[in-house]
């Protein structure tokens, strides 16, 4: 198995590699959500550049190289499927200060992945986060609030399969690059 070349983590330089799993949206939902990101009425934030778009279906944090192994070889076993989401609904975290856009109602398919993902990283001895799953697409991080015109927005989410992702600090921003995907057959 060929795994992209292990940089040193730009905190600690100890090689240690961070990861999620996530949905990528295909070319048509990205576009929507530009459109969605260009019209956004807000004070204080900064967008998401379009190709960091995604769905987090579950955070892994700081890796190393066995656990990357682990998570690839155990990810194998989780069924990728095809996904279709309305994502009509906006809020923010406030502690966090993220804006987002999510679906108003729960999607059995998206949980159930992202349970399976769960039990991967449970299975690898990576630790879970303990706080619910809340699907969503971030918008704007920093965001104080929710901007002046988020209403009847919708956006039809697609995505094809997921993929375990790595989120490289760069002197641009954050990149998120794929360390593999995994496709429906």
């Amino acid at each position: 198995m060929h795994l992209p070349k292990n940089e040193p983590d730009n905190q600690t330089g100890s090689g240690m590699r961070r990861v999620f799993f996530a949905a990528l949206p295909d070319r048509a939902t990205r576009q929507q959500l530009e459109r969605v990101l260009d019209a956004l009425l807000f004070s204080a934030g900064r967008k998401i550049r379009p190709a960091n778009l995604h769905i987090t279906l579950a955070f892994a944090g700081s890796v190393d190289e066995d656990q990357l192994r682990c998570l690839i070889a155990k990810a194998e076993s989780v069924q990728p499927m095809c996904l279709d989401i309305k994502l009509n609904r906006f809020a923010c975290f406030e502690r966090a200060r993220v804006l987002w856009m999510g679906p108003a109602e729960e999607d059995s398919r998206l949980e159930s992945l992202a349970n399976d993902i769960n039990q991967v990283l449970h299975r690898c001895g990576v630790h879970l986060d303990p706080r619910p799953f809340v699907p969503h697409v971030t918008l704007v991080r920093g965001a104080r609030r929710l901007p002046e015109n988020p209403r009847n927005t919708e956006v039809l989410w697609k995505s094809n399969g997921f993929a375990l992702m790595e989120s490289v600090s760069t002197p641009h921003g954050v990149r998120y690059t794929p360390v593999r995907l995994f496709l429906p057959k």
